[in-house]
């Protein structure tokens, strides 16, 4: 059979010769993905590992870093820094190069045979989009690698790093088996062994989304864990910064981490999971993550906004000003009172007052990360919340709206850690944006709802503590807010005629194209 694939030219080159803006753009990749990487555990202040110390280095991800997501999250790079280059670029001493050696080869020959797998799944005269839909439907999973064997008597390495990796991208969701979001039997039975080789096992997540870590539970001597996500072409050396303690880790969790698979809504009815692969009810409403977490007060093993430090920091001082008929400002006092030096990043919440419509305990409203504080150093930070992120949108009317009542402003470091510092008061309610429906639903949807009384009842409660502490209530007024009507014009009315007369000489392909661009297609 002759296969006949299309030839495409694409953006970058290969010339050999390193360009200077290739240096400063690793410098930004390094920089960025070692702001991003959250340390979740550190027990008995294990982390950062002393410089030059030895390390035993396992898992998937030690040679084979995940950079990013397949698909649209897929760069070319000139070089990817995994955490086996990055650590031994910083002079930590690599004790089981033979296991990642090993593991190299193994990888390749899953790779050769995943690649047969799919060209045998593609037919012949096959185009691109045939050729896509069988790639994002046959995913390459991580192959767990040699069983760990058991150091010598005198070998002198007491900790061990585990690299956990998957592979996730577009056109291909995430599922709730083993080898994805559950470790598959090679996975735990190599993990069991490096915990019992090793007296401080450090975790290492290296995926685009959450896995299950009921296997914290279970093993005691994992005392560090650090989701270190899709952390790009120098994630290596980035994850080498942090352990070595060279950057202070300050990223926070942008999802939440449930005990269970079954805790988070609607998961029983994922089309993986029902069977049902041509239609997806979104029935969880606006209890997505953390809010409905937070909303229904289930308990979580990370929290949404968490991140822990090589220090400490103390936020106080909130003050809350009023700047205009729609915006405040929100300032706190941030102070280092630990040994080193660090980052930490303020988190503002808003609870929304009860009412007719359907709301969240907290809603994010603005988030700042301080300069690096030396210990004892203190940074004044200032955020502003505008009404439009404190609105609500009712389906019936169509319309973006803002309750009256009482909206609380909580501050702290995670949602968990948040204290109510003060709040808003609207005298009525206003219907900020109209809008259309311009995409009704085309079946029902049952829809996760609460208790109405239960959001009244935590207006009721934050509203009363800030009374009785004194807090900063600043009253908004609704005849101050300026409302709008979105105007709906079609694209004869929105363009001048000259470029109209253009686009209609445009076949579709053409149009398309236009759209969206195609960066692999040459100049």
């Amino acid at each position: 059979m002759t296969r006949i694939l299309k030839e495409r030219a694409f953006s970058g080159t290969t010339d050999p010769k390193v360009q200077p803006w290739e240096t400063e753009h690793r410098k930004v990749a390094r920089r960025a993905a070692a702001e991003g990487i959250v340390l979740l555990k550190n027990e008995d202040n294990l982390l950062p590992l002393k410089a030059g110390s030895n390390v035993a280095l396992y898992g998937a991800g030690a040679g084979r870093t995940i950079k990013g997501g397949t698909g649209s999250g897929d760069v070319n790079e000139r070089e990817n820094v995994s955490v086996f280059q990055g650590i031994k670029n910083a002079g930590f001493q690599v004790t089981t190069e033979d296991w990642i050696a090993s593991y190299d080869k193994i990888y390749e020959n899953a790779r050769q045979e995943w690649k047969r797998s799919i060209l045998s799944k593609t037919g012949e005269g096959a185009d691109t989009m045939d050729f896509f839909s069988v790639y994002s439907t046959t995913p390459f999973k991580m192959p767990a690698g040699d069983q760990v064997q058991k150091p010598a008597e005198d070998a002198d390495t007491e900790t061990a790093i585990y690299v956990l990796s998957r592979i996730a991208g577009e056109g291909s969701d995430r599922t709730a088996d083993k080898g994805d979001y559950y470790l598959n039997d090679d996975e735990y039975q190599i993990l069991a062994d490096i915990c019992a080789y090793y007296k401080n096992v450090i975790v290492l997540i290296n995926a685009g989304a959450q896995v299950d870590l009921s296997f914290m539970d279970e093993f005691e001597n994992i005392k560090a864990l650090l989701v270190i996500v899709q952390p790009g072409m120098e994630g290596g050396n980035a994850v080498a910064d942090i352990i070595s303690g060279k950057v202070n880790p300050s990223g926070k969790l942008a999802d939440t981490w449930a005990y269970e698979y079954e805790d988070y809504p609607n998961s029983e009815k994922f089309l993986h999971n029902n069977g049902n692969v041509q239609t997806e009810l979104y029935e969880e409403g606006i209890y997505v993550g953390y809010r409905y977490f937070d909303t229904f007060e289930v308990p979580v093993r990370y929290g949404f906004g968490y991140g822990l430090s090589y220090t400490d920091f103390e936020i106080s001082n909130y003050r809350l000003v009023k700047i205009s008929a729609e915006k405040i400002s929100i300032s706190a006092s941030v102070k280092n009172t630990g040994k080193v030096s660090g980052k930490e990043v303020v988190q503002v919440y808003a609870s929304l007052p009860g009412g007719t419509l359907e709301k969240e305990a907290h809603r994010l409203a603005a988030y700042a990360k301080t300069a690096e504080l030396k210990p004892g150093e203190t940074e004044e930070v200032t955020m502003e919340v505008t009404v439009d992120a404190l609105t609500s949108y009712d389906e019936e009317s169509a319309a973006w709206i803002l309750e009256k009542g009482f909206y609380g402003i909580w501050i702290g470091n995670s949602l968990a850690s948040a204290k109510l510092c003060g709040g808003m008061k609207l005298d009525a309610t206003v219907t900020k944006r109209q809008v259309k429906n311009l995409f009704p639903l085309k079946q029902d949807l049952e829809e996760i709802v609460q208790e109405p009384s239960r959001t009244a009842k935590r207006t009721e409660t934050a509203e009363k503590l800030a009374g009785e502490q004194a807090m900063t209530v600043l009253e908004l007024h609704a005849a101050d807010i300026t409302t709008e009507t979105v105007e709906y014009k079609k694209n004869a009315d929105l363009y001048e005629r000259e470029a109209m007369d253009f686009v209609n000489t445009l076949t579709e392909e053409e149009l398309i194209d236009l759209a969206a661009g195609d960066p692999g297609k040459a100049p």
